[in-house]
């Protein structure tokens, strides 16, 4: 798959050659992925920022809409 590809080559990047890696992720494998730390962006400001790990433990409601795919919410 083209998205595995491009992930991996970004975490060879980011561990081979000490680069910093911005990226934009609409999915959650992604941002798995790859992501050391994660901002949550809504409406154009940033809600939530912390770990990978704690995209699952965050208690947010907008972040575990997002993360547990859930079409009905606090985000429209």
């Amino acid at each position: 798959m083209t998205r595995d590809v491009i992930n991996n080559l970004i975490c060879e990047l980011v561990a081979n050659r000490g680069i910093t890696a911005l990226t934009i992720a609409h999915g959650m494998t992604s941002a798995r992925k790859i992501e050391h730390e994660v901002a949550m962006l809504y409406e154009g400001r940033i809600i939530w920022r912390g770990s990978r790990g704690g995209l699952y433990a965050s208690g947010y409601p907008f972040l575990e809409q997002f993360v547990q795919g859930h079409a009905h919410g606090l985000i429209r």
